[in-house]
């Protein structure tokens, strides 16, 4: 069985309500999520502020300092 990847981390940058905890996470972040959203405005913090206003939430995978990954959800009842 693999081993899981002990210097992985999950950094949760933003809280449920999308204030910012990490903000220094989001500018890491900006260019693997460039790599996945090509058609990204040219002010990524300020869209991505925007986004968690609207009830958006951002986790990162980070290496170090490094971000490798990243996940934009919303959580709603259907």
């Amino acid at each position: 069985m693999p081993q899981p990847d002990v210097d992985l981390q999950l950094i949760d940058v933003t809280t449920p309500e999308g204030a910012l905890v990490a903000p220094e996470w989001l500018p890491r972040a900006e260019g693997v999520h460039r790599q996945l959203r090509d058609r990204l405005g040219p002010d990524y913090v300020a869209k991505m502020r925007r986004v968690f206003a609207d009830g958006a939430r951002l986790v990162v995978a980070a290496r170090g300092e490094a971000v490798v990954g990243l996940g934009v959800y919303r959580i709603y009842e259907n």
